[in-house]
């Protein structure tokens, strides 16, 4: 997700996506958050430990290792492709991505710092 407060863009590539998103803002979704802070304090964030916890057989690591954060990135030719205003629906737009195409770069950050 890119965050909670929307986008400027039509561009579905036109923004990283990541399991870290920034501060929600307005009096709706800062509510929200708050609620939400009750149950957990990394409330705009998805932890990936669990991904790392099983192998590909579900047997248990006992060490796993992950990254902190995720991002991903379209190519700039994938991007450059679409506008940033409307056009029509991005369904339709992904529906003519040739089979094949890289979607994502992926980036991992294995630290906050």
């Amino acid at each position: 997700m890119f965050g909670v407060n929307g986008v400027d863009t039509w561009n579905f590539f036109g923004r990283d996506f990541t399991n870290h998103l920034d501060g929600a803002s307005g009096a709706a979704l800062t509510a929200i958050a708050s609620k939400f802070s009750s149950a957990t304090k990394k409330v705009g964030s998805v932890g990936l430990k669990a991904f790392a916890q099983y192998d590909l057989n579900g047997s248990a690591i006992g060490q796993p290792v992950f990254p902190w954060r995720l991002i991903f990135r379209a190519p700039d030719a994938l991007k450059n492709q679409y506008s940033d205003d409307f056009s029509e629906d991005y369904q339709e737009q992904l529906k003519r991505i040739p089979v094949g195409s890289v979607l994502y770069n992926v980036y991992a950050i294995s630290t906050p710092e």
